[in-house]
């Protein structure tokens, strides 16, 4: 990989990992007995991840395409 492409790879993977957190507090949460979770919750964790997840590949590719 070239030298340049580690900040934009860096960048485009912090919010995957953002947004896998959002995925994981969301197991927590259903496993918790004092918590309430919602479907709906769920959902928007996993539609962020998803999101996220798509706006990387896009990005890594483009950096593959590259190297």
């Amino acid at each position: 990989m070239k030298d340049e492409h580690r900040g934009a790879l860096a960048a485009v993977l912090h919010p995957v990992r953002q947004a896998a957190h959002g995925v994981s507090d969301q197991l927590w949460i259903v496993n918790d007995p004092a918590a309430t979770p919602t479907p709906d919750e769920a959902l928007r964790a996993l539609d962020t991840l998803q999101a996220e997840v798509a706006r990387a590949r896009t990005l890594v590719a483009r950096l593959a395409a590259h190297d």
